[in-house]
């Protein structure tokens, strides 16, 4: 089956893989796994850039692309332009919304829930209210399927691509109860909180690869707690699809709502041997949880060339199909997350 891929025509090539063949979704034959060890356990590394959107941080203009913004202002010596995109191994940063106006998705600095509103603690919150990237009815989906994207994209610079990413941000899921409650996300649904994309040559696309961290149920279309979900897959069919390469799904860790967690993930370029997926959370007043630490290639295992770093990541996202949007909107709800104290590293390495 050829998948139609419907999105906006960027001027970075790199942009493309991520975009493209969500419809293709799938979540099932998930194998359980039991990962909840004592902390986390890094070394070295120097912090490239950190963020608590703070100081005169603001979602703005980027160019004239109205389905892009750009983040800008200035923190304690960090500049979301000169600092992290200057001197470092990476050299663009925008939100991608992909389609929709600001009626329908947004990301913009609000004040932080909960907090005394003399202290000007400021957060990033993306919200969105509908799905509007919509396909028309075919052999997999039958009613048709829309989707919806707000997402922090950071490009490397191709000459200083990463071997190793390693950053650390703080997660906040307001209401997020609504979604236990619903069945949403339904199989072959989902929604994805952070995603990196490899080899992303639209010359070659059959030798990307992606991987994502997602919020699931333990059994997709029921009700119940939200569990933490990892996958990773290769491009095939000329682009048209995705073909999995592994899956975790940790069963044992419930994703808190309405309460802040810290979410450290560690990328490695590497094969079945070397490659590693970790996440990591620590929950606001709890201990450090490692919820995976998946060892595979984390570049498509068809790849003809020597690796040389990842290209693209998604530090902050939301992005999901429209039954996890609606969940919220017919309890009269809409879809929140909110994000703080962003930390993005280099050559910071995993011990274990």
């Amino acid at each position: 089956m050829i998948i139609r891929i419907k999105h906006f025509v960027f001027t970075s090539i790199l942009l493309g893989v991520l975009i493209a063949c969500e419809k293709n979704e799938k979540n099932e034959n998930v194998t359980a796994t039991d990962k909840l060890d004592s902390e986390s356990d890094f070394t070295g590394g120097t912090i490239v850039f950190k963020s608590g959107f703070q100081g005169n941080t603001i979602v703005g203009p980027y160019g004239t692309n109205a389905q892009r913004e750009d983040i800008i202002g200035l923190e304690s010596g960090n500049d979301w332009t000169s600092t992290l995109q200057d001197g470092t191994p990476f050299n663009d940063f925008h939100i991608n919304y992909e389609s929709g106006n600001n009626n329908d998705r947004k990301a913009s600095i609000v004040m932080a829930p909960n907090v005394d509103p003399a202290l000007n603690a400021k957060v990033l919150q993306c919200e969105i209210k509908n799905a509007t990237t919509c396909y028309a009815p075919d052999q997999s989906y039958p009613n048709g399927l829309c989707k919806a994207r707000i997402a922090g994209e950071l490009i490397a610079n191709p000459a200083t691509k990463p071997k190793e990413y390693y950053q650390k941000i703080k997660v906040y899921f307001p209401q997020w109860e609504t979604l236990e409650q619903s069945t949403a996300p339904e199989l072959y649904r989902w929604f994805i909180l952070f995603e990196y994309g490899n080899d992303n040559d639209l010359q070659n696309i059959n030798q990307a690869f992606k991987a994502s961290l997602r919020i699931t149920k333990s059994i997709p279309g029921n009700t119940g707690p939200l569990r933490f979900y990892i996958k990773g897959e290769n491009c095939i069919n000329g682009g048209a699809s995705w073909s999995k390469a592994w899956e975790e799904l940790n069963t044992n860790f419930q994703v808190p709502t309405n309460t802040w967690m810290t979410l450290e993930i560690y990328i490695k370029e590497g094969n079945a041997d070397n490659g590693k997926f970790y996440v990591a959370v620590t929950p606001t007043g709890g201990k450090t949880i490692v919820v995976f630490n998946k060892t595979g290639y984390t570049y498509n295992s068809s790849l003809s060339k020597t690796p040389d770093g990842i290209e693209e990541f998604n530090a902050l996202k939301l992005y999901c199909s429209d039954d996890v949007v609606k969940a919220f909107t017919s309890q009269g709800r809409t879809l929140k997350v909110l994000f703080d104290d962003l930390e993005i590293w280099q050559n910071r390495s995993l011990k274990i």
